[in-house]
């Protein structure tokens, strides 16, 4: 029946080809193979390159920083789940093909046979593609790690019932093949017959390396450069920890079998950043011999200081040469965890804020009660409850300024309108236009006449903003700039004393009686005083004489006067040009204490008072120049403020 079924397959299979006169392994239902082996090639190289271009994947490697994405606001909205792939578990690299049976009962030429489509770019052949797939050879031996050989898989499947068919008869000859009784002749009976039969060695060197047997071909160069096995050792410890794994090697020949260890060179797919060499794989790396018979467990060690997945290659060398000449690898491959020490801080760290989180969702959604049950708001004051006479006046008066003396002249002339007795309860609404309408009102002529020009003359001064004195401010601003000249002199001094290593300068403060009188001194203030006293003893002095002169002036006037005493007196008295003389008001002394102290050396002194007078010039030629600068300022924004009021 199996027979029938695929003869009748390739009737079929056949047949389309010849209807469609085409081949058939140009058909598209017989180039799936091709197909899956190009997305097989993409899939591994899209997975090897972010191992060695940042820009491609640069989230492999870090896939636990990546945050669920969210559609909405936190409360309301949608939180996605990461695949596994976004969360660094990608599926295996999966293998799907055609074993060369099923290809033959379809119709298809086998890869040596059939004609390939004419391609002129075909992508395989690309030096593009070509330098990629070195470039990731490594990576791409570590990721896929597994090759099957599809060419040679077939799986024949049977009936159930035909297996149950073969158990029975099976069971059927095993209850046929029992002795039903002992034989009589016990001497024909073969006493190794239970023993398991002795394998005959072969015959030259064999070695078996880890399940693979490596025996000699008959030369030592036809295979040179080819792979004969690769035997893996695995290690997986955590990161400082050491791991132990083991080769076995045994010499199943007649030969003694010399070997020694050669490290296959990693191509560094990062050539311009120097990788620190740290070794991480220890075993004995020496030569050494097998005799015939003999086996050796080969240990490996394996310690990484870092985690990470780790690889090296090393081949096995024989004397004599084994496999003709075939290399026999070992891959060294070791995963160095990272223990997870934070783990218990870290689910303490959930549960506390998982514990923050609820207090903060109670706490909204007490708040938000609590803001709901509140007492009303109080009621609002009225508008005009707290309103100035000035904000009354320029609301009802617009382009006039408020002045307080001027309001209060217009407000007595509001009330010269009215009697004596109907004055107490009137007062003016502060309303320029009412005030004239009421007095135009009047029948008064005369009076009506003074209240408007008493009125004119008020209200024509409210039109001009009040002008506020600019001394008060350029003062304040001269002041100050002075006092910080004043403080760099000091300072400026007191550095070129310490330059020059002059003594240092007992600083004594005056008395307030003192720099008062020095003040006063200075401006002239207390030769008045003392001819002020000196004219109040005057006139003491001569009130206790009047009598006394009263008495004499009797005789003074009997007495005849003489020239010579009118001359004498003549040149006593002052004339008339002296008293116009200026007086030159000379500066008082300065207390002794705030008298400048002097080194002693009369050199070292001049020279002190030379460079002070140069920097005590700079600082007051930069002061005036300040000073001159500010003063500008102030009066620009002065007269703008003017013009703006007038405009």
């Amino acid at each position: 029946m199996t027979t029938y079924r695929t003869n009748m397959n390739l009737t079929i299979f056949q047949l389309f080809p010849e209807l469609l006169l085409k081949p058939a392994d140009t058909l598209v239902m017989n180039q799936a193979k091709d197909y899956r082996e190009t997305q097989e090639e993409r899939y591994r190289l899209d997975r090897a390159i972010p191992a060695v271009q940042y820009g491609k994947g640069y989230r492999v490697g870090s896939e636990f920083w990546k945050q669920q994405e969210r559609v909405g606001d936190e409360l309301s909205g949608i939180h996605m789940t990461l695949t596994q792939t976004e969360r660094g578990y990608p599926p295996p690299v999966e293998h799907i093909g055609h074993p060369d049976v099923i290809k033959q009962e379809i119709g298809v030429q086998l890869e040596g046979v059939r004609s390939s489509t004419p391609v002129n770019y075909p992508w395989k052949k690309s030096s593009y593609f070509k330098d990629w797939k070195n470039t990731l050879r490594d990576v791409d031996i570590d990721l896929d790690e597994f090759k099957p050989d599809l060419a040679n898989l077939q799986v024949i499947g049977r009936n159930h019932s035909m297996l149950m068919a073969e158990n029975e008869y099976r069971e059927s000859l095993q209850e046929s093949s029992l002795p039903e009784y002992i034989p009589e002749n016990e001497e024909n009976i073969d006493p190794l017959a239970g023993q398991p039969d002795i394998e005959q060695p072969f015959i030259g060197p064999s070695l078996q390396f880890n399940d693979f047997t490596a025996r000699w071909g008959g030369d030592s160069h036809s295979m040179k450069g080819k792979l004969a096995n690769s035997a893996r050792v695995t290690f997986e410890a955590f990161a400082g920890v050491r791991n132990t794994s083991h080769l076995y090697l045994v010499n199943d020949g007649t030969t003694t079998i010399y070997y020694n260890w050669k490290k296959i060179p990693k191509i560094n797919p990062f050539e311009g950043c120097a990788t620190p060499k740290t070794q991480r794989f220890y075993f004995n790396t020496s030569s050494g011999v097998l005799l015939p018979g003999d086996s050796l467990k080969f240990p490996f060690v394996f310690k990484s200081p870092n985690s990470g997945i780790f690889t090296e290659k090393w081949h096995l060398e024989t004397k004599p040469v084994v496999c003709n000449g075939a290399d026999l690898e070992v891959v060294l491959r070791g995963v160095a965890l990272k223990e997870d020490k934070n783990k218990k801080a870290r689910n303490e760290l959930e549960m506390e804020l998982l514990h923050k989180q609820a207090v903060a969702n109670i706490r909204m959604i007490v708040d938000e009660i609590i803001a709901g049950v509140r007492t009303p708001d109080r009621a609002r004051s009225p508008v005009d409850a707290y309103i100035t006479d000035e904000e009354v006046f320029e609301r009802q008066n617009p382009g006039m300024h408020f002045s307080n003396d001027v309001i209060n002249q217009l407000k007595e002339v509001y009330l010269e309108q009215f009697p004596e007795e109907e004055k107490e309860g009137v007062s003016w609404d502060l309303s320029v236009s009412n005030m004239k309408k009421e007095l135009m009102a009047l029948e008064d002529e005369d009076l009506r006449e003074e209240l408007l020009n008493k009125m004119n003359m008020a209200v024509s001064s409210l039109y001009f903003p009040p002008f506020t004195p600019a001394q008060s401010k350029m003062y304040t601003v001269g002041y100050n700039v002075l006092s910080e000249v004043m403080d760099k002199m000091v300072t400026h001094a007191m550095i070129l004393r310490n330059m020059l290593g002059m003594p240092e300068k007992e600083e004594t403060m005056p008395e307030t009686d003192q720099i008062l009188a020095a003040n006063e001194n200075l401006r002239g203030l207390g030769e008045k005083k003392k001819k002020k006293d000196n004219k109040e003893e005057d006139k003491k002095d001569g009130k206790k004489d009047n009598k006394k002169g009263k008495g004499k002036e009797k005789e003074d006037k009997e007495r005849p006067k003489s020239k010579n005493k009118a001359k004498s007196r003549m040149a006593a008295s002052p004339t008339p040009t002296r008293e116009k003389k200026t007086t030159v008001i000379k500066a008082p002394p300065l207390p002794k204490d705030m008298n400048p102290v002097s080194c002693g050396d009369p050199v070292l002194d001049t020279k002190f008072r030379s460079k002070l007078y140069i920097q005590v010039y700079g600082l007051l030629g930069d002061m005036m120049e300040n000073m001159v600068g500010m003063f500008e300022d102030i009066k620009m924004e002065e007269d703008q403020i003017i013009m703006n009021a007038l405009s």
